[in-house]
Protein backbone atom coordinates (compact mmCIF):
# COMPACT_ATOMS: atom_id res chain seq x y z
CA UNK A 1 0.00 0.00 0.00
CA UNK A 2 1.09 3.30 -1.02
CA UNK A 3 2.30 6.15 1.78
CA UNK A 4 5.03 7.60 3.70
CA UNK A 5 7.20 7.44 6.91
CA UNK A 6 9.82 9.70 8.57
CA UNK A 7 13.36 8.51 9.83
CA UNK A 8 16.31 10.13 11.43
CA UNK A 9 18.65 10.20 8.02
CA UNK A 10 21.12 9.94 10.66
CA UNK A 11 23.36 7.62 9.34
CA UNK A 12 24.11 6.08 5.62
CA UNK A 13 27.49 4.67 5.61
CA UNK A 14 30.96 4.47 6.68
CA UNK A 15 34.27 3.41 5.81
CA UNK A 16 36.01 0.39 7.76
CA UNK A 17 39.80 1.29 8.23
CA UNK A 18 42.12 4.32 9.60
CA UNK A 19 44.14 6.45 7.16
CA UNK A 20 47.53 5.18 8.62
CA UNK A 21 49.63 7.72 7.14
CA UNK A 22 47.29 10.76 8.51
CA UNK A 23 46.45 8.72 11.50
CA UNK A 24 45.69 10.52 14.83
CA UNK A 25 42.87 12.59 13.73
CA UNK A 26 39.07 11.62 14.81
CA UNK A 27 36.72 11.51 12.03
CA UNK A 28 34.59 14.47 10.93
CA UNK A 29 32.65 12.49 8.51
CA UNK A 30 29.33 13.67 10.35
CA UNK A 31 26.51 15.75 9.91
CA UNK A 32 23.36 17.70 12.01
CA UNK A 33 20.49 14.85 11.39
CA UNK A 34 18.38 15.24 8.67
CA UNK A 35 14.52 14.51 8.83
CA UNK A 36 14.22 12.22 5.69
CA UNK A 37 10.68 11.48 4.11
CA UNK A 38 10.81 8.30 2.25
CA UNK A 39 7.33 7.80 -0.24
CA UNK A 40 6.60 4.29 -0.99
CA UNK A 41 5.00 3.33 -4.13
CA UNK A 42 2.48 0.68 -4.55
CA UNK A 43 5.09 -1.26 -6.58
CA UNK A 44 7.51 -1.41 -3.45
CA UNK A 45 9.56 2.12 -4.81
CA UNK A 46 10.85 4.41 -2.64
CA UNK A 47 11.64 8.38 -3.54
CA UNK A 48 13.64 10.08 -0.47
CA UNK A 49 13.58 13.85 0.23
CA UNK A 50 14.82 15.85 2.40
CA UNK A 51 15.85 19.46 4.32
CA UNK A 52 18.91 19.69 2.09
CA UNK A 53 20.99 20.67 4.92
CA UNK A 54 24.67 22.13 4.24
CA UNK A 55 27.63 20.07 5.56
CA UNK A 56 30.72 21.62 7.05
CA UNK A 57 33.51 18.88 7.41
CA UNK A 58 35.78 21.64 8.87
CA UNK A 59 32.77 22.45 11.91
CA UNK A 60 32.16 18.76 12.40
CA UNK A 61 36.11 18.03 12.58
CA UNK A 62 36.04 21.12 15.56
CA UNK A 63 33.43 18.40 17.26
CA UNK A 64 35.36 15.67 16.69
CA UNK A 65 38.10 17.32 18.46
CA UNK A 66 36.30 18.49 21.15
CA UNK A 67 34.97 15.14 22.42
CA UNK A 68 31.32 15.55 20.99
CA UNK A 69 30.38 11.39 20.37
CA UNK A 70 28.14 12.43 17.98
CA UNK A 71 31.06 13.74 15.83
CA UNK A 72 32.26 10.13 15.17
CA UNK A 73 31.30 7.26 13.06
CA UNK A 74 29.03 4.61 14.67
CA UNK A 75 30.05 1.27 13.58
CA UNK A 76 26.27 -0.62 14.24
CA UNK A 77 24.45 -1.13 11.22
CA UNK A 78 21.43 0.48 9.86
CA UNK A 79 19.31 -0.54 7.00
CA UNK A 80 17.32 1.60 5.05
CA UNK A 81 13.90 -0.44 4.38
CA UNK A 82 13.28 1.16 1.54
CA UNK A 83 16.40 1.44 0.02
CA UNK A 84 18.44 5.06 -0.83
CA UNK A 85 19.77 6.90 -3.43
CA UNK A 86 20.54 10.67 -4.67
CA UNK A 87 23.79 12.62 -5.39
CA UNK A 88 26.57 12.39 -3.21
CA UNK A 89 29.86 14.97 -4.04
CA UNK A 90 33.27 12.51 -3.62
CA UNK A 91 36.29 13.68 -2.86
CA UNK A 92 39.56 11.07 -2.56
CA UNK A 93 42.23 12.33 -0.34
CA UNK A 94 45.17 9.62 -2.28
CA UNK A 95 48.97 8.86 -1.39
CA UNK A 96 49.53 11.07 -4.31
CA UNK A 97 48.21 14.10 -3.24
CA UNK A 98 50.53 13.83 -0.52
CA UNK A 99 48.22 15.38 2.11
CA UNK A 100 47.20 18.48 -0.06
CA UNK A 101 43.64 18.57 0.28
CA UNK A 102 43.50 21.23 -2.66
CA UNK A 103 44.30 17.72 -4.98
CA UNK A 104 41.76 15.53 -3.80
CA UNK A 105 40.05 13.92 -6.79
CA UNK A 106 36.61 14.98 -7.55
CA UNK A 107 33.50 12.84 -8.23
CA UNK A 108 29.88 13.64 -9.47
CA UNK A 109 28.26 10.89 -7.66
CA UNK A 110 24.76 8.87 -7.62
CA UNK A 111 24.30 5.98 -5.85
CA UNK A 112 21.39 3.27 -5.54
CA UNK A 113 21.09 1.06 -2.86
CA UNK A 114 18.65 -1.71 -2.96
CA UNK A 115 18.02 -4.04 0.06
CA UNK A 116 17.08 -7.52 -0.58
CA UNK A 117 15.05 -10.56 0.91
CA UNK A 118 17.75 -12.67 1.14
CA UNK A 119 20.26 -10.02 2.58
CA UNK A 120 21.78 -10.42 -1.43
CA UNK A 121 21.94 -6.34 -0.73
CA UNK A 122 23.37 -4.37 -3.89
CA UNK A 123 24.76 -1.08 -4.57
CA UNK A 124 25.66 0.86 -7.52
CA UNK A 125 27.32 4.18 -8.03
CA UNK A 126 27.74 5.83 -10.91
CA UNK A 127 30.82 8.33 -10.64
CA UNK A 128 31.40 11.19 -12.80
CA UNK A 129 35.15 12.85 -12.58
CA UNK A 130 34.86 16.43 -11.87
CA UNK A 131 37.26 19.39 -12.96
CA UNK A 132 40.16 19.83 -11.06
CA UNK A 133 43.10 21.06 -13.50
CA UNK A 134 43.21 23.64 -15.65
CA UNK A 135 45.74 22.92 -18.80
CA UNK A 136 45.38 26.53 -20.49
CA UNK A 137 45.53 28.80 -17.04
CA UNK A 138 48.91 29.56 -15.43
CA UNK A 139 52.25 31.01 -16.40
CA UNK A 140 53.44 30.76 -19.80
CA UNK A 141 56.03 28.00 -20.15
CA UNK A 142 59.47 29.55 -20.95
CA UNK A 143 59.99 25.98 -23.17
CA UNK A 144 56.72 25.19 -24.41
CA UNK A 145 55.40 28.78 -24.51
CA UNK A 146 52.43 27.40 -23.70
CA UNK A 147 50.42 27.95 -20.65
CA UNK A 148 51.88 25.89 -17.75
CA UNK A 149 48.26 24.91 -15.93
CA UNK A 150 47.20 25.58 -12.77
CA UNK A 151 44.62 23.76 -10.43
CA UNK A 152 40.90 24.88 -9.91
CA UNK A 153 38.00 24.21 -7.71
CA UNK A 154 34.46 23.48 -9.56
CA UNK A 155 32.99 26.64 -8.79
CA UNK A 156 29.58 23.93 -7.29
CA UNK A 157 28.03 20.91 -7.56
CA UNK A 158 27.10 19.95 -10.83
CA UNK A 159 27.99 17.76 -13.88
CA UNK A 160 28.33 21.34 -15.91
CA UNK A 161 32.16 20.42 -14.10
CA UNK A 162 32.30 16.77 -15.63
CA UNK A 163 35.85 15.96 -17.08
CA UNK A 164 35.24 12.18 -18.44
CA UNK A 165 33.01 9.24 -18.53
CA UNK A 166 30.64 8.31 -16.14
CA UNK A 167 32.33 5.27 -14.01
CA UNK A 168 29.67 2.88 -13.06
CA UNK A 169 30.76 1.23 -9.77
CA UNK A 170 29.06 -2.39 -8.60
CA UNK A 171 29.34 -3.17 -5.11
CA UNK A 172 27.45 -5.58 -2.41
CA UNK A 173 26.46 -5.31 0.93
CA UNK A 174 26.33 -7.84 3.52
CA UNK A 175 24.52 -8.69 6.67
CA UNK A 176 26.35 -6.57 8.90
CA UNK A 177 26.10 -4.03 6.55
CA UNK A 178 29.93 -3.74 5.50
CA UNK A 179 29.92 -3.28 1.52
CA UNK A 180 32.82 -3.53 -1.35
CA UNK A 181 32.64 -2.23 -4.48
CA UNK A 182 34.85 -2.45 -7.44
CA UNK A 183 35.32 0.57 -9.77
CA UNK A 184 38.06 -1.54 -12.23
CA UNK A 185 40.25 0.07 -14.24
CA UNK A 186 39.54 3.60 -13.49
CA UNK A 187 41.44 6.34 -16.71
CA UNK A 188 41.28 9.85 -15.59
CA UNK A 189 41.45 12.69 -17.82
CA UNK A 190 44.64 15.59 -17.47
CA UNK A 191 41.29 17.83 -16.75
CA UNK A 192 40.13 15.50 -13.87
CA UNK A 193 43.58 15.20 -12.35
CA UNK A 194 44.39 18.38 -9.83
CA UNK A 195 47.60 16.09 -8.97
CA UNK A 196 50.17 16.84 -11.58
CA UNK A 197 47.79 17.79 -14.18
CA UNK A 198 48.37 14.24 -16.34
CA UNK A 199 46.46 11.69 -17.43
CA UNK A 200 45.82 9.51 -14.28
CA UNK A 201 44.99 5.45 -15.09
CA UNK A 202 44.39 3.22 -11.42
CA UNK A 203 43.90 -0.36 -12.16
CA UNK A 204 42.21 -3.05 -9.96
CA UNK A 205 40.06 -0.16 -7.97
CA UNK A 206 38.50 -1.36 -4.59
CA UNK A 207 36.26 0.74 -2.34
CA UNK A 208 35.60 -0.60 0.93
CA UNK A 209 33.03 0.91 3.55
CA UNK A 210 30.05 0.00 5.79
CA UNK A 211 26.35 1.22 6.72
CA UNK A 212 26.15 2.95 10.14
CA UNK A 213 23.77 4.77 12.17
CA UNK A 214 25.00 8.52 12.92
CA UNK A 215 26.05 9.98 9.97
CA UNK A 216 24.37 10.40 6.68
CA UNK A 217 28.05 11.32 5.05
CA UNK A 218 30.04 8.11 4.08
CA UNK A 219 33.74 7.59 3.47
CA UNK A 220 35.37 4.23 2.48
CA UNK A 221 38.80 3.42 1.83
CA UNK A 222 40.68 3.42 -2.08
CA UNK A 223 42.91 0.45 -2.90
CA UNK A 224 44.47 -0.36 -6.04
CA UNK A 225 47.44 0.32 -8.78
CA UNK A 226 48.34 3.03 -10.22
CA UNK A 227 50.08 2.31 -13.55
CA UNK A 228 49.99 6.34 -15.16
CA UNK A 229 51.93 8.33 -15.32
CA UNK A 230 53.84 6.63 -12.51
CA UNK A 231 53.62 2.56 -10.52
CA UNK A 232 52.62 4.06 -7.53
CA UNK A 233 50.56 0.90 -5.11
CA UNK A 234 47.53 2.15 -3.30
CA UNK A 235 46.93 1.16 0.30
CA UNK A 236 43.55 0.83 1.23
CA UNK A 237 44.44 2.51 4.84
CA UNK A 238 46.17 5.38 3.26
CA UNK A 239 43.67 6.66 0.96
CA UNK A 240 40.16 7.49 1.79
CA UNK A 241 37.19 8.93 0.43
CA UNK A 242 34.13 11.05 1.67
CA UNK A 243 30.96 11.42 0.54
CA UNK A 244 28.56 13.99 1.20
CA UNK A 245 25.07 14.35 0.35
CA UNK A 246 24.48 17.54 -2.01
CA UNK A 247 21.67 19.02 -4.52
CA UNK A 248 22.83 19.65 -7.97
CA UNK A 249 24.27 23.23 -7.98
CA UNK A 250 24.95 23.08 -4.21
CA UNK A 251 28.09 25.04 -3.01
CA UNK A 252 31.24 21.89 -2.78
CA UNK A 253 31.49 21.70 1.56
CA UNK A 254 34.81 23.25 2.70
CA UNK A 255 36.67 20.13 3.95
CA UNK A 256 40.45 19.61 5.78
CA UNK A 257 42.84 16.97 6.25
CA UNK A 258 41.63 15.80 8.94
CA UNK A 259 38.05 14.84 7.54
CA UNK A 260 39.91 12.00 5.36
CA UNK A 261 39.58 9.45 8.07
CA UNK A 262 37.11 6.56 8.80
CA UNK A 263 37.38 5.64 12.84
CA UNK A 264 35.26 2.90 12.86
CA UNK A 265 36.15 -0.53 14.60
Amino acid sequence: MAGSRGLSRAGILCGIATLGAYGGYLSACTTNAVTVIVTEGSDGSSVLSDSGMAVSLEDAGADAADGNSDAAFDSGSLYPDGGMGGPYFTSCLTQLAFADVRKVLRFYTVIQYAPAADGGDTLNLTMTPMRGFDPDAGPIDGVTGKPSGELVVPDNFSLTFARGPAIPVAGSVDQTGAFTANMGNVSLSSEANPISGRPIKIENTLLKGRFASSTDTFCSTLSGQVVVPIQQPLTASDNICLFVPLKDGDPLPVQVKADFVCNVQ
